[in-house]
């Protein structure tokens, strides 16, 4: 693994084929100069994170599929939400920006409104996008762009996972797995299809661009026409992780491990195909 200081690169073991596997929200650290600002718990515990689901996908390597993932939390800047902070979604949920100054349960993350103020003044703001949010976005178009020099097609895969139920969000407690492609927009038709043929076989409940479609590391990068596919896979955390909430359950991480292999490499194949 190389330590980008500011993410994570876990380099494929053999020759890469067509798939980037991108895992914005599973970073945990704040910058020690930051920690007064922040409350307490949210330091210790971002309860926001998209917990371990960098390690779902360790297997990706070995297929010749790199990973990034973040290493600093969704709360010193959201990767996946659009630059110029403009909301992804026009209904009633409640949407964290940018700069997230609310966790999902609507609690403030910063002591208090001063300290808010002072943490997210214009020149610290610029500083976290030129020193997180950028570089980011430049290791994955860099990486895209590589695959695109020597196949006609790419894919990022967006990585993501979240608590069953955020009625912030929505009333309704989430289904297992949620594929989004921005209603086909991120995509070739042929790869959503053949995604949820996989997914909707599982014995996972399924949905697909509800409630989610799509953050902007997928809207930013799908581009199909140039050859360029993004989809995101957002998954529900209790089928992989543990009662407690503190850790994988081997037991539910080896049959989600085997069906996720199975997809990235049907996609993978499918990407081999395309002309």
């Amino acid at each position: 693994m190389q330590n980008e200081e500011i993410f994570f690169w876990q380099g494929a073991s053999i020759d890469s084929r067509q798939i980037l596997v991108s895992v914005p929200h599973s970073g945990t650290e704040i910058p020690q100069d930051l920690h007064s600002y922040f409350k307490k718990k949210f330091i210790k515990h971002p309860e926001d994170t998209d917990w371990y689901v960098h390690e779902l996908y360790d297997f990706a390597p070995h297929l010749g599929i790199p990973v990034i993932h973040a290493k600093y939390s969704r709360y010193l800047v959201d990767l996946n939400r659009d630059p110029d902070d403009v909301a992804l979604y026009n209904d009633d949920r409640f949407i964290t920006g940018l700069f997230p100054t609310k966790s999902f349960a609507k609690e403030g993350l910063y002591v208090d409104s001063e300290m808010q103020e002072e943490a997210l003044r214009e020149p610290e703001r610029k500083w976290r996008m030129d020193t997180y949010y950028w570089p980011y976005y430049r290791k994955i178009q860099n990486h895209l762009q590589k695959i695109l020099s020597k196949y006609p097609h790419a894919l990022l895969f967006d990585a993501h996972s979240i608590a069953r139920s955020v009625p912030s969000i929505s009333s309704d407690p989430f289904p297992d797995l949620i594929l989004g492609t921005q209603m086909g927009f991120t995509a070739d038709a042929g790869l959503v299809e053949k995604a949820i043929s996989i997914l909707e076989d599982s014995n996972y409940s399924f949905a697909h661009n509800e409630p989610f479609r799509g953050g902007n590391i997928t809207r930013n990068h799908g581009n199909p026409p140039v050859g360029m596919h993004a989809i995101q896979l957002e998954m529900s955390q209790d089928i992989y992780m543990s009662a407690d909430g503190h850790g994988l359950d081997p037991n539910k991480v080896e049959g989600l491990q085997a069906l996720l292999q199975c997809l990235l490499e049907e996609l993978a194949s499918t990407l081999e195909r395309m002309q």
